[in-house]
């Protein structure tokens, strides 16, 4: 039976609809796992009337998107949807389990010293590329159906731009129309809208 496979960043979690807790309001010790039944992954999924896997994961950068691709166990019949996340984020790896996530506004030195000494923008738009290019060369070779999305398609390099299915951007178009009780997510109406845009661009590309 298919599933659908979906990976991207807080707004693919569901960060910000009632039923994922919020750190900025649980603490530390919130729940990670936890995925929203409101989110457009499984929203998608109940329209495609297929199985959800929500492999999201809040402060997702787009390499950490790409290893969480390139460890998946998928099979043959799943789709993958991924919902790229902003450019300007990135990660450590220091082994197997466990990571860094390093995300501009952050209050922290390690994020400090990272965008003041080492961040360059055309930097992250080559790494995006490599990294979009690794990820649907490695789904192709498994026979993954797979559909590309942005968080905002106006930041995608310009070498893979026309291979993401475009849809608003969700913090500029989105969330000011649509904003959730922690003020920077999607709310579960503007979620529905999200949905809606990413079938019509997945319907409109298999025609």
């Amino acid at each position: 039976m298919s599933r659908l496979v979906a990976f991207g960043c807080s707004h693919t979690r569901g960060q910000g609809l009632l039923d994922v807790p919020d750190p900025r309001f649980v603490g530390p010790d919130f729940d990670a796992t936890i995925k929203s039944k409101f989110a457009w992954p499984k929203l998608l999924a109940d329209k495609l009337n297929i199985e959800c896997i929500n492999c999201g994961v809040s402060g997702a950068s787009n390499k950490l998107i790409t290893a969480l691709v390139s460890d998946f166990d998928f099979k043959i019949d799943d789709i993958c949807v991924i919902l790229w996340s902003y450019n300007p984020r990135w990660t450590l790896f220091f082994d197997e389990s466990t990571n860094i996530s390093i995300i501009p506004g952050k209050d922290k030195p390690l994020t400090k010293s990272y965008y003041k000494y080492l961040y360059n923008e055309h930097d992250h738009k080559v790494m995006t590329t490599m990294m979009f290019r690794y990820v649907n060369l490695h789904l192709e070779k498994l026979g993954i159906k797979t559909y590309n999305f942005s968080v905002d398609h106006e930041q995608c390099p310009d070498e893979i731009k026309e291979f993401v299915l475009e849809t608003p951007s969700i913090r500029k178009d989105l969330v000011p129309l649509y904003t959730s009780f922690n003020g920077t997510h999607l709310n579960e109406e503007g979620q529905q809208v999200l949905t809606n845009y990413m079938l019509e661009r997945i319907e409109e590309y298999n025609e």
